[in-house]
C-alpha cells in the first residue's frame, strides 16, 4: 500500500471497515449479511458494485480491459435474482466499455444516467442494447433517492436543469449508505464542480477522474473527510493517473489511498 497509508488513516479503516484486497490478501472473504462493495481492477476505468441479499447495484461498467469471467460468475452468483440496478456515470468509454460482457451474464432490471442524449456511437449501442434487453431506463438528477432494507442511494449531481457541456461535467455523482457505512461515487466529475455539491461527508471516496490533478481538490477533500480514497486506475496509462498533485491532496486529507492498479480489487465488506 506504500507510503500513503498513514498510521491515522490505518486506525480510521480498521475500526470502520473489514477490508479485502485481492490478489493482495488472498482466500475468499466470508459473505456479510449487510453486503460488500467491490471497485474492480479492470484497467484504466470505473466499475463498481453493492451487492446484499436484496439488491445488486453496479456503478459504471467501463475499463480499459475486459472484466474476468470469473469476476462476472461471483457477480452473477451472488445477485439476487440475477438482476441488476446500472447507474451510469457518464458516457465515457471507460466507464461503460464492459456493458456487452456484463448483459451476458445478467439482466440488467434498470438502468440510470444523467442525460440520454450520448454523443458517442458507443454510448448509443449501450442505450439500444438496453432497450433490446427490456430494461426500464431512467434520467435521474440531484434529489432522486432510492431505498430499501438498510440501504439508501442518493444522487448529488448533476442539477436540475440544462446540462453542461462537457460530458464529465454531467457526470452522476451518487452517495451510498449501507447502516452506518458511507460510499461517494464521483465519476469524472472535476474539482471546478466539486465546490458546488450539497454539503456531504462519506467514509469511503471514489475519487474524482481516477485521480486526474483537476480533481479531488483539498477543500473538497476536507469537506467529505473520507477514511479511504480509492482510486480506479490503469497500470501504466497514458494519462499519467492519478497525478502528484491529486496524491498529494488525499495525503493531506489523511485519507488511506487504495488504489486497483496496485491492490487489485479492493473489497469492503460490511
Amino acid at each position: 500500500m506504500g507510503n500513503h497509508l498513514s498510521l491515522l488513516s490505518l486506525f480510521r479503516l480498521a475500526l470502520l471497515f473489514t477490508i479485502f484486497l485481492s490478489p493482495t490478501f488472498l482466500g475468499e472473504p466470508k459473505k456479510s449479511q449487510d453486503g460488500e462493495v467491490i471497485y474492480w481492477n479492470i484497467g484504466q476505468g470505473d466499475f463498481i458494485s453493492f451487492i446484499n441479499r436484496k439488491i445488486c447495484l453496479i456503478f459504471d461498467v467501463g475499463g480499459s480491459f475486459r472484466v474476468p469471467e470469473n469476476d462476472l460468475i461471483e457477480l452473477r452468483d451472488q445477485c439476487p435474482g440475477k438482476r441488476v440496478k446500472l447507474f451510469i456515470s457518464h458516457f465515457d468509454k471507460d466507464h461503460i466499455s464492459n456493458y456487452r460482457r456484463l448483459m451476458t451474464y445478467l439482466n440488467v432490471e434498470e438502468s440510470y444516467f444523467s442525460h440520454l442524449d450520448s454523443r458517442s456511437k458507443f454510448g448509443q449501442k449501450l442505450l439500444d442494447q438496453l432497450k433490446f434487453q427490456n430494461s426500464k431506463i431512467f434520467e435521474i438528477r440531484q434529489g432522486f433517492r432510492m431505498t430499501s432494507e438498510g440501504i439508501k442511494l442518493v444522487c448529488l449531481w448533476p442539477p436540475r436543469g440544462p446540462l453542461r457541456k462537457a460530458e464529465n461535467d454531467r457526470s452522476l455523482v451518487l452517495k451510498l449508505e449501507v447502516k452506518k457505512r458511507s460510499f461517494l461515487f464521483m465519476g469524472d466529475l472535476p474539482s471546478k464542480l466539486e465546490k458546488k455539491l450539497p454539503a456531504v461527508k462519506a467514509e469511503v471516496l471514489k475519487v474524482g477522474h481516477h485521480g486526474s490533478k483537476y480533481s479531488s481538490d483539498i477543500k473538497f477533500l476536507e469537506r467529505v473527510h473520507p477514511a479511504a480514497c480509492v482510486v480506479s486506475v490503469g497500470k501504466g496509462n497514458t494519462y499519467g493517473h492519478p497525478s502528484d498533485l491529486a496524491l498529494k491532496r488525499m495525503g493531506l486529507a489523511h485519507c488511506a489511498i487504495l488504489r486497483t492498479d496496485t491492490l487489485g480489487n479492493v473489497r469492503f465488506e460490511l
